[in-house]
């Protein structure tokens, strides 16, 4: 197998990799009443699948704060901030599997992994590192720019074109998810999709969204790399 046909793993991360303990939730609440001086804000929308921008977007929205880029940028430095203090104080977990496969993936040669995920890239990585997770992935897209998440999978696709130095052939990836929306993006782009019932959305969900591959979760190795190695 030469480099060119190695398979393109992106890996979303809140559901699929680990579980945060709804950290990222504390430090938004914390971060609209510190920077936006909201004693009691507003943050009771769907998180699942979505984007950093798109979640504060709609969370300005909700507490009727005017938009402005400026605000934004504020917002998601003081959000990675608060994330990182919170982190700690959480009961957040990596998900069954993720770190055995990971490594497997790592020493095996054919393979290369990344990430797509709505996280803000500081956010992403400070996700990653608490969890000793960051130093598997060297590309990806994020949600620093993109709202739609099908807008990251073509971020991701040109991140793994620059840092593998080649033609990324979308044949040969795949997308590792946990929510309908990861099923979306990946048809959006023609991309095989792997669904884990890790995260929060129902079993009913998941199956409406006729993912290619659906599993309980990422522990059983020998399942997962029958996949890994059949597109």
């Amino acid at each position: 197998m030469t480099a060119n046909d190695d398979r393109i793993l992106f890996f979303d991360i809140d559901g699929t990799l680990i579980h945060s303990g709804a950290a990222g939730s504390a430090a938004l609440d914390d971060t609209l009443s510190a920077v936006l001086k909201i004693e009691n804000p507003d943050t009771d929308i769907d998180y699942g699948g979505r984007t950093d921008l798109g979640i504060m977007r709609e969370l300005m929205e909700l507490n009727k704060i005017k938009y402005s880029s400026s605000l934004e940028k504020k917002l998601l430095e003081h959000y990675v901030d608060e994330l990182k203090k919170w982190l700690p104080q959480k009961d957040g977990k990596v998900l069954p599997g993720v770190v055995a496969l990971l490594d497997h993936l790592r020493d095996l040669p054919g393979f290369q992994s990344g990430l797509i995920t709505g996280n803000i890239r500081p956010g992403a990585f400070a996700k990653l590192a608490h969890f000793n997770l960051d130093h598997y992935f060297a590309f990806g897209g994020f949600g620093d720019r993109e709202i739609k998440r099908e807008d990251i999978v073509a971020e991701g696709l040109r991140d793994a074109t620059s840092s593998l130095g080649r033609y990324v052939d979308k044949d040969k990836c795949l997308i590792i998810g946990d929510t309908p929306r990861d099923v979306e993006c990946a048809r959006a782009h023609g991309i095989k999709v792997l669904i884990v019932t890790t995260g929060f959305a129902s079993q009913k969900s998941l199956l409406a969204a006729d993912p290619d591959y659906l599993v309980d979760d990422l522990s059983d190795r020998e399942q997962i790399m029958q996949i890994l190695s059949s597109f």
